[in-house]
């Protein structure tokens, strides 16, 4: 990676873009099986690539947050092209499972104020786009809405767990938590996981020790 107009960019030649297609879409053509750490590294590169994206965009550095919080949700960029699933085995015996698509959501937790981004990797070429970066203070958050659904009641095929930030203003600000493919053989412990549950008490208490001072 390097720097270029205050942007970074991704050094990358054709023969290194190729493999990597060629290898990512091999790997998801099974919907199971172990993992790959070549493959695992790629798609965490990814995600630190977005996460500074995300810095940038919202104009904060290391400083400003304690740790970001990273959510992952599968999501079809393309008409013609469907988001490829996998369940990976890891080697202790649990289970993860990824997809070639993603929406990636990242959440800074600032002293004052709320930074979210968000965007779409595709992890076949690496790119990244369709970057949307924003923040509020705590002080503006009048509600906070916490929504666990379905795509459809009645044939669901996925799971959603969201949350929606009424402003002060009016805004309602939309955050997805989760967005998962039901299947019989990957189902969560529990109906909200420990990751979720961070954010969303982290949120509702910033607001809360906002109006208190």
């Amino acid at each position: 990676m390097y720097k270029k107009g205050g942007i970074y960019m991704q050094k990358t030649n054709s023969k290194d873009v190729i493999n990597r297609f060629k290898r990512v879409e091999q790997y998801f053509k099974k919907v199971s099986g172990g993992t790959a750490e070549d493959i695992h590294k790629i798609i965490h590169e990814d995600y630190d690539r977005a996460i500074k994206r995300a810095e940038l965009m919202a104009s904060i550095d290391r400083k400003s947050y304690d740790q970001p919080y990273v959510l992952l949700i599968p999501h079809q960029l393309e008409k013609g092209r469907k988001v490829s699933y996998r369940l990976d085995l890891l080697a202790n015996g649990a289970q993860t499972l990824l997809y070639d698509q993603t929406l990636i959501s990242v959440i800074f937790f600032g002293h004052e104020t709320f930074y979210y981004y968000q965007s779409h990797i595709d992890h076949q070429t690496g790119e990244i786009s369709l970057d949307l970066s924003g923040e509020f203070g705590y002080f503006d958050v009048v509600h906070v809405v916490t929504r666990l659904g379905y795509d459809n009641p009645q044939k669901p095929k996925y799971e959603t767990l969201d949350l929606e930030i009424g402003l002060s203003d009016g805004a309602v600000v939309p955050i997805h938590l989760r967005s998962y493919r039901l299947q019989s053989d990957f189902k969560p412990a529990i109906f909200i996981s420990e990751d979720e549950l961070k954010i969303i008490d982290r949120l509702k208490k910033k607001v809360r020790e906002s109006r208190q001072g």
